[in-house]
């Protein structure tokens, strides 16, 4: 009779703790269901340790805002000192700097091309130049570097011809220093970064810049940048640095789409339909993603007075960071890969005819921007 007893004593403690089990189980569902469903304020973020993967590919296929993927991306400990430093590179315990300087002798050379570019299509209005700068000019501490980059734009200003403006982001980078403006491992600057230029942008077009509130927030996969695989930083790079998110920005309800050029492996010419954005790019190359010549990126303009107009843009891979936001003011963007597309000049007055583009933008990583092997799309305006 005891042993009876005993028997059911256990099935009902068995029970219980599976009856418990199952409540912490539903009330563990219901908030991660609730985090996603108010996942629309960007506000609310769903934090995903990045050795949980498989949560936060869920969340990338569904465009889930806000998924923050490493949850101290966005802060830097602004007030350590270097563990190492040389002519070359700077590393801190979380982030690496690439330490180069702007050669003013490139600003002449961009400011040729740009006047040829005016020259060869009249009908470009506006052409607005922006040098994109490197994380070390917007840090304290490297007034040298700083005073290049100044020397290089002043110069740049005083030699670009009467319709190209130049824009200058370096002010409006430094006041947004606390944020995540430039990848940790990426000589780059963000989607965030990118916006700020946009802002920048939008002052000298003399038009009102979409608030940042009003995009909603994604993020894609964690990386380790270029700079985390310098073969000379092996054994000063530390262990445990920060892995970068890729995050980007879009209106809710826009257009996300792309055509994207290229040339096969046989030289043929080929064109794809493809998201602007995709979760399989790496870095920067979910951007547009792959080694593209041009490209156009589909937009939905809420200006009406440029409501059937594309912009041209000629950028690099920081440069192109820009295409989401230019979008939601054109028709379309016509992006053009400064560093690939070789007969792009023999092509550009039917492109400006075709797709009614007025104004131009060149946006280039400063350092590279006017330098030799760096601007291959727009070489043959000096050939001629």
């Amino acid at each position: 009779m005891g042993k009876r007893i005993m028997r059911y004593v256990c099935c009902i403690v068995a029970a219980a703790v599976f009856l418990a089990g199952c409540i912490v189980a539903e009330v563990v569902k219901y908030e991660y269901v609730l985090q996603t469903d108010t996942c629309n304020d960007r506000r609310q973020a769903v934090v995903v340790n990045t050795d949980e993967m498989s949560l936060t590919e869920g969340a990338y296929n569904n465009r889930c805002q806000s998924v923050i993927a490493n949850p101290d991306d966005t802060s830097l400990l602004a007030d350590t000192a270097p563990i190492y430093e040389d002519e070359n590179y700077v590393c801190y315990e979380d982030r690496i700097i690439r330490r180069q300087g702007c050669d003013i002798k490139n600003a002449g050379t961009i400011s040729d091309i740009i006047a040829g570019l005016c020259e060869l299509c009249p009908s470009i209005e506006k052409a607005y130049v922006i040098p994109i700068p490197h994380r070390i000019v917007v840090e304290a501490g490297y007034e040298d570097v700083k005073e290049s980059y100044e020397q290089y734009m002043a110069t740049l200003e005083e030699d670009l011809p009467e319709k190209a403006y130049l824009v200058d982001t370096m002010k409006a980078l430094q006041d947004h220093s606390e944020e995540y403006i430039f990848f940790r491992t990426e000589d780059a600057w963000t989607a965030r970064g990118a916006y700020y230029g946009m802002q920048e942008l939008c002052k000298m077009m003399q038009r009102d810049c979409i608030p940042l509130n009003e995009y909603e927030e994604y993020v894609y996969n964690t990386f380790l940048g270029s700079l985390a695989l310098e073969e000379d930083l092996r054994n000063y790079i530390p262990s445990d640095i920060p892995y970068d998110s890729l995050y980007y920005y879009l209106l809710p309800g826009t257009v996300d789409d792309a055509e994207v050029f290229d040339i096969d492996s046989i030289g043929k010419k080929v064109s794809y339909k493809k998201p602007l954005i995709t979760s399989s790019g790496t870095n920067l190359g979910a951007f547009i993603e792959g080694g593209y010549t041009r490209a156009i990126v589909e937009g939905e303009s809420h200006d009406k007075e440029r409501a059937d107009e594309k912009i041209m843009l000629i950028c690099d891979e920081s440069g192109k960071l820009l295409a989401p936001y230019l979008k939601d003011y054109y028709d379309g963007v016509y992006v053009v890969n400064i560093r690939e597309d070789y007969e792009f000049i023999d092509d550009i007055q039917e492109i400006v005819e075709e797709h009614n583009i007025s104004e131009m933008v060149i946006a280039q990583s400063v350092i590279e921007m006017g330098a030799k092997g760096h601007y291959r799309a727009l070489s043959k305006v000096l050939e001629r």
